[in-house]
């Protein structure tokens, strides 16, 4: 379980710097939470206010890379 979820975390990471998203703060592993077994933080940009659509896609690739990662 502790290598897939960082695999699962990796490939957030992994992905963000592929599609220049945001600068990765933490990836973290947190086996003891019932709700999320780990996470990558990202740093917050002061234009996240207004969200053109080559930010959602870019967004929707990082979400959806820890999943392709796992398989």
């Amino acid at each position: 379980m502790i290598k897939q979820v960082a695999i699962h975390e990796i490939g957030h990471a992994l992905t963000s710097i592929f599609v220049n998203y945001k600068k990765i703060l933490k990836v973290t592993l947190n086996l003891w939470s019932p709700k999320a077994l780990g996470f990558t933080m990202f740093e917050e940009s002061p234009d996240n206010m207004i969200s053109t659509k080559e930010n959602l896609m870019k967004e929707i690739m990082v979400l959806l890379g820890g999943r392709v990662a796992e398989e």
